[in-house]
């Protein structure tokens, strides 16, 4: 039997291994992770990271320190199933956990981070589905460097609420129904560069019954949570387009992105939405199209007309008559703004609940990041490390100063160790 889309996720529990603890759902792991181990016996030294075989285990800790004595290997558990699985030199009683690589494709041992693999994997894989046609996302992501990382562990959670957070997370749109399953949704691709090389219905101003177009759809700034672990956000990205923010006022949207890792892909999808979405876009309603059109679909216009022709259209929603073989839509045209975007902070964790904020300013031939808490405060007497070459510490007023030449636009890697000890890495996006 086939599981429909709104069925839980088939997730197993480790009540598979017998009774050494609560019973807690054996996640599945894809991409750069890191969370909690589980116990898999009583001898207080094997744990299991995930349901799955991995790519690699790069760290493990117990109790929040990092422990040096310690080996993984993918192996099959008790029911036979394949298993990432921890051996530590010495029991404890404490909590394990571990970052690394998750799930690798089992016929090739590649790692599984593009989305499309990812939601294939979900859909055939865990809920033993059909796999859908996501050979076009697949190719998208893969032409915008989308790379997922994330994790399944919640056995409450439906089929289809695990596709939908993770193509939030990306800025991607799917429908059951699409030919093509997912697309990225606003700024995705198409077929030979541009909307006009993409099949799709064709239609002109007879077939259109209603024209909108409402600037309380404009989205102006937007903060991105990324970099989960065990559920919670470890960064952020704000990103906004000063000239909409001047004509139409503030319109935040804040997007919480479980499957995004890497601050390079949190950008991304706060720059494609700013880009199509900080102007008013236009939404059609059509009636009476010949043929099967679905969700996803692009749309073609046949004819003129004083209204905005939706050459970069995409069908949003559509129901189609057997009967009559006609359907009726609702679409979407998007302007791109050509404004201008501004990075306004990123922050990211030091400890739990403390989230660190850092600005960058440039002065001649000088880059200054300020470092500051969750409260405002600064962070002084921190030792920053730039892309493990350069050192500087702050100072009193959380700054600390490198030169343009060693910072220029870009991702890079922030390594701070505040006097207490603490120590976090960080992406920093330089624009």
């Amino acid at each position: 039997m086939t599981l429909p889309l709104s069925a839980n996720l088939p997730l197993r529990t480790s009540a598979a291994w017998g009774l050494f603890g609560d019973v807690e759902t054996i996640p599945h792991r894809y991409g750069r992770n890191r969370g909690r181990a589980l116990r898999y016996d009583n001898t207080g030294r094997r744990y299991v990271w995930a349901d799955h075989a991995s790519e690699r285990i790069t760290a493990v800790y117990v109790d929040g320190q990092l422990s040096r004595a310690w080996v993984w290997r993918n192996a099959q558990d008790v029911t036979g199933r394949p298993v990432t699985l921890i051996e530590l030199s010495q029991p404890t009683t404490g909590e394990v956990s571990a970052e690394g690589f998750g799930k690798i494709n089992a016929g090739t041992g590649a790692r599984i981070d593009n989305p499309a693999d990812i939601i294939a994997d979900i859909l055939v894989q865990i809920a033993g589905r059909a796999s859908p046609e996501l050979t076009w996302l697949g190719y998208e992501a893969s032409r915008l460097g989308i790379a997922c990382a994330g994790t399944l562990d919640d056995a409450d959670a439906s089929i289809q609420s695990a596709v939908s957070d993770l193509c939030t997370s990306i800025g991607a749109m799917w429908a059951s129904r699409a030919r093509r399953f997912a697309r990225i949704y606003p700024g995705g691709l198409f077929e030979g560069g541009t909307v006009t090389d993409e099949s799709g219905a064709t239609m002109g101003m007879a077939d259109v019954i209603e024209v909108t177009t409402d600037i309380t759809d404009i989205i102006n700034a937007v903060v991105v949570q990324f970099d989960y672990r065990d559920g919670k956000p470890s960064q952020t990205i704000e990103l906004d387009c000063p000239d909409s923010i001047a004509r139409f006022g503030r319109r935040e949207k804040r997007i919480e992105s479980p499957w995004v890792a890497d601050a390079r892909v949190a950008n991304a999808v706060a720059e494609r939405l700013l880009t199509y979405r900080a102007e008013p876009s236009w939404q059609y309603r059509a009636d009476q199209l010949r043929g099967d059109v679905r969700t996803l679909d692009v749309i073609h216009w046949d004819g003129a007309t004083v209204l905005p022709e939706p050459d970069s259209a995409i069908v949003l929603s559509a129901e189609y008559d057997p009967g009559t073989d006609r359907s009726a839509i609702r679409f979407e045209r998007l302007t791109t703004t050509g404004a201008a975007l501004r990075l306004v902070r990123q922050g990211s964790l030091i400890e739990a609940e403390q989230v660190t904020q850092v600005s960058v300013q440039t002065q001649g031939d000088q880059r200054r990041i300020q470092i500051k808490a969750e409260n405002g405060a600064p962070i002084a007497k921190a030792k920053v490390l730039l892309d493990g070459t350069i050192t500087r510490y702050s100072d009193a007023g959380g700054w600390v100063v490198f030169p343009v030449h060693a910072t220029p636009p870009g991702i890079h890697t922030l390594t701070i160790t505040t006097e207490a000890g603490e120590t976090l890495t960080m992406s920093l996006l330089i624009q």
